[in-house]
Parts: C-alpha cells; sequence; structure tokens
C-alpha cells in the first residue's frame, strides 16, 4: 500500500512538472514560447509540438479575423500562410528581437506577421 501511494505522489509530481513546462508557459512571453516550441538542442521538434500548434492556431484564427473586420485597415497581409511557417518565424523573431522577446507571446506573434507580412496598402475603412 505504501508502495503505491508513493508511486502515486510521484507519478503527481512529474505530471505537474510536465504541465509547468508545456501549454501554460507558452503563452507568458516570446521567450517562453521559443523555449517551449522551437527545436530541442539536438534539432528535434519540440515535445509539445501539439500544444504549440493548438495555441498558435488559436492566436492566428484572432489575428485573422481581427483582419478581415472591414472597418479597420488589416494588420498585415498573410492570407496562406500556414501555422507550421509562422512558428518558425516567431521563434527566428525572438532569437532577432531581444528587446521584444519578454513582450506576451501572442503580440510576438502579432510582430512577426507586421515583420514578415507587412499589410498592402489600401483604401481607407469605410465608416
Amino acid at each position: 500500500m505504501k508502495l503505491a501511494l508513493v508511486l502515486l505522489v510521484v507519478s503527481w509530481s512529474l505530471i505537474a512538472v510536465a504541465q509547468s513546462d508545456s501549454g501554460a508557459a507558452l503563452r507568458n512571453s516570446g521567450t517562453d514560447y521559443a523555449r517551449v516550441c522551437g527545436p530541442t538542442a539536438q534539432g528535434q521538434p519540440s515535445p509539445y509540438a501539439g500544444a504549440c500548434n493548438v495555441w498558435l492556431t488559436g492566436v492566428m484564427d484572432g489575428l485573422q479575423a481581427y483582419n478581415s473586420n472591414l472597418s479597420a485597415l488589416p494588420l498585415f497581409d498573410a492570407p496562406d500562410v500556414t501555422v507550421g511557417q509562422i512558428a518558425k518565424l516567431v521563434v527566428k523573431f525572438v532569437a532577432d528581437h531581444p528587446d521584444k522577446a519578454n513582450l506576451p507571446a501572442a503580440a510576438v506573434v502579432l510582430g512577426t506577421l507586421v515583420e514578415n507580412f507587412p499589410r498592402k496598402d489600401v483604401a481607407a475603412p469605410v465608416k
């Protein structure tokens, strides 16, 4: 009985540590996003790639929805960009802009999009 209890406590601790290094941390800052979602030291994909892709898809959907708002100027022009492309660009953006790396991760995603996919000049929005 004691052995089962010890194993249960150890497994809960491991789960807590694994969760603290995955999905919850990746949205805090660009630095955290790059640490959690970037490639490992061996060049392998992140073990949290699934959580990273789901989070980034949500951010991208929100930003694309804003861009489709006809009463505001679009922030960037990236209609056919994939989540995989943006994921690589975000990690590169963090490395290239250490002064912006501690911004919230969603702001870093927006900065990445604006820098890599500048908006086309369009007429002022109709109000």
